[in-house]
């Protein structure tokens, strides 16, 4: 069987011990299970928007995704995160976005596409992917990827101009495999569409009157993560681009087999490295307080994470049936 991995998985190798955990053990912390599956909800609303649905209908469908989960874990997870928060954003989104404004021409068929794209001669470094649409823009068809994010500002846009995901989308859809066939797609660019999923402002017991809007600040709240919201790109991705990724990629993928292969059990944690600290990834990775600040000791990381199988090649191939 091939090895499968996908932009998260070499994303994530920045640090052996976060990648191991992750993708390993498939150990997560509730609040990055948050994150994920809002996320996740968000994609499977905009997708069914994207093909013609209703926003009610789609807003139906991110109710099914996350709702009861988030609503269970309400007490743990950031009121950003809290289902009435991202539930009033992305159907504010939805509502002030008309797919006849959103200047791209969606065909249906190509939204959520997925693909398989062998990495090495042999087909057993598979990168995988499910791409969330592939409109016209500007005249040709672009990858176009969904993004949400509690603060879309400079810092963060800037990371897509030259990101993995970018690459990897755009060679998958210009190489990668759907059911053993090509897709070669006539790709060459990739825009992100960015939501900003922030704790909308209420005013507070002041309720002092908005700058931006002229009005009672809890009146205008919702207006705050859509305005902040925006769509990013195109970023284009020549051959040469897309060739030096896969050989990254492929460096990524065997090194991150070869970790989960050689140690398979929590026991053996303590054996791993923790380059994270090295680059100041500590500060952003779910596993710094319950795993590396207490000594990477099996028994607490079993007892401080829980278990969240990631396997995103079965999600691609139940679409390509």
């Amino acid at each position: 069987m091939p090895f499968y991995v996908d932009n998260t998985m070499l994303r994530k190798f920045k640090c052996t011990m976060a990648a191991w955990l992750r993708f390993g053990q498939h150990r997560t912390v509730t609040t990055e299970r948050a994150e994920w599956l809002a996320g996740k909800a968000a994609h499977r609303a905009l997708a069914a928007y994207f093909r013609g649905s209703t926003r009610e209908y789609a807003m139906g469908l991110f109710g099914v995704v996350y709702e009861d989960w988030a609503r269970e874990h309400e007490a743990a997870i950031d009121e950003r995160l809290r289902f009435g928060n991202t539930q009033t954003i992305l159907n504010q989104w939805i509502f002030a976005h008309p797919l006849d404004k959103l200047g791209v021409t969606i065909e249906p068929d190509l939204v959520e596409v997925p693909f398989e794209a062998p990495l090495d001669e042999h087909g057993d470094i598979v990168y995988i992917g499910r791409i969330d649409m592939v409109p016209i823009a500007h005249g040709h068809y672009t990858v176009w990827e969904n993004k949400t994010t509690g603060r879309v500002n400079d810092y963060w846009t800037r990371q897509w101009r030259s990101d993995s995901q970018g690459s990897g989308y755009v060679y998958g859809a210009r190489y990668g495999l759907v059911n053993g066939k090509a897709l070669a797609l006539d790709v060459h660019d990739y825009m992100i569409n960015a939501i900003q999923l922030s704790r909308i402002p209420d005013g507070g017991s002041t309720n002092p009157k908005c700058k931006k809007h002229g009005v009672k600040a809890s009146e205008c709240g919702v207006l705050h993560p859509i305005e902040d919201s925006r769509i990013l790109g195109p970023y284009p991705r020549t051959d040469q681009m897309l060739q030096a990724w896969r050989a990254d990629a492929l460096t990524l993928a065997l090194k991150l087999k070869q970790v989960i292969e050689e140690v398979p059990d929590l026991k053996d944690a303590g054996s791993l490295a923790q380059e994270g600290r090295f680059f100041g990834e500590c500060r952003f990775c779910e596993f710094e307080e319950p795993v590396c600040l207490t000594g990477c000791q099996p028994q607490m990381i079993a007892a401080n994470t829980i278990v969240a199988p990631w396997e995103p090649w079965k999600e691609v191939q139940e679409h390509e049936r």
